[in-house]
């Protein structure tokens, strides 16, 4: 983001008519699962402002690690719950198999992709986060 950009914590923003189901990657290594009409301005309050949820402002820095656009707030507001009712390994899942995860910033180590693709009973997996030698 460059040097000059400024988000008011407080401004409503309007400028579209996308909603955005996202899933932010705590300081504490917990996931935290939100929606919103701009990420860029929602990130730099759940980092920055007191408008940020109750549960980041406790656990900053946080960092997108996945989002997906959907057609309406209901329909944000569905996918947010469905979601959250993921136990972690499934929403680990969904990072990594996203083209929409921000695969640099979510630090996950191979014991945890090995994990993931046993379950998911597929011994070769490879996660697209570790480096192949």
């Amino acid at each position: 983001m460059p040097d000059n950009f400024l988000i008011s914590c407080n401004d409503k923003d309007r400028t579209t008519e996308a909603w955005f189901v996202y899933i932010l990657s705590c300081k504490d290594d917990s996931l935290y699962t939100g929606i919103t009409r701009n990420i860029t301005k929602r990130i730099h309050q759940h980092n920055h402002c007191k408008s940020g949820s109750k549960y980041t402002r406790a656990r900053r820095p946080v960092e997108l690690v996945y989002y997906e656009e959907v057609e309406g707030k209901s329909a944000a507001a569905k996918r947010e719950h469905e979601i959250k009712q993921f136990p972690p390994a499934k929403k680990k899942k969904l990072i990594i198999s996203s083209p929409n995860t921000n695969k640099q910033s979510y630090d996950i180590n191979s014991v945890l992709v090995s994990a993931i693709a046993k379950q998911l009973n597929n011994e070769e997996a490879v996660s697209p986060l570790i480096p192949q030698q």
